[in-house]
C-alpha cells in the first residue's frame, strides 16, 4: 500500500507542509495548465475555486496529514482494515529539512532505527 503522508510534531505544522500538496493535486484534478509545485506560501494565500475545492476535499480522503501520533494512528488503522503488514509513504515535502524531520518522527514512532529507514 503506497499512501502520501505529510507529518510533523504539530497538526498546525503538518497542514502548512500539506498545503503545496493538496494545490497541485487540486489544480491536477481540475485541469489547470499550472501544474509547477507551489511553495507554501504560495498554496496558504491561493483562493480556491469551487472546482479546487471539490477535488481537494476528494483528496483529503487520500492523504495522511497531521501531527506524528494522528499519523500514526490513521497509519496503523488502514494497515489493520487492508491487512498489509507494509507501507510505502509517497512524501511532497516543500523542504528538505521537513522530510528529514518527518521521517525521524516515523522511525521514533515505529520503532525503527535511523538504518532501517529508506528514503531518497
Amino acid at each position: 500500500m503506497t499512501i502520501p503522508v505529510i507529518t510533523a510534531e504539530t497538526d498546525k505544522e503538518a497542514k502548512y507542509l500539506s498545503s503545496p500538496l493538496e494545490l497541485m493535486w487540486a489544480r491536477m484534478a481540475t485541469g489547470s495548465s499550472n501544474l509547477s509545485f507551489p511553495s507554501p506560501e504560495e498554496a496558504a494565500s491561493h483562493t480556491y475555486t469551487p472546482d479546487e475545492e471539490r477535488a481537494r476535499e476528494y483528496n483529503r480522503e487520500r492523504f495522511v496529514i497531521g501531527s506524528i501520533n494522528h499519523v500514526a494512528i490513521t497509519l496503523r488503522a488502514k494497515a489493520s482494515e487492508s491487512a498489509t503488514d507494509e507501507i510505502m509513504i509517497a512524501d511532497f515535502y516543500p523542504k528538505q529539512t521537513a522530510r528529514v524531520k518527518a521521517y525521524e518522527l516515523l522511525a521514533t514512532e515505529f520503532g525503527l532505527n535511523r538504518n532501517e529507514v529508506q528514503h531518497d
